[in-house]
């Protein structure tokens, strides 16, 4: 993740998104999604 204003992520494949959503949940979101397909690790 880079905030420069704007958020930007960079995927495993080197594809950057650009989203609207703050940093904090983007992360609330992977991780949410992480324990919901039985990933319990945290990030």
């Amino acid at each position: 993740m880079e905030e420069t204003p704007d958020l930007t992520l960079t995927m495993l494949s080197g594809k950057k998104v650009v989203v609207r959503e703050s940093p904090e949940e983007v992360i609330d979101r992977i991780v949410a999604y992480r324990r919901k397909i039985g990933i319990n690790q945290e990030l």
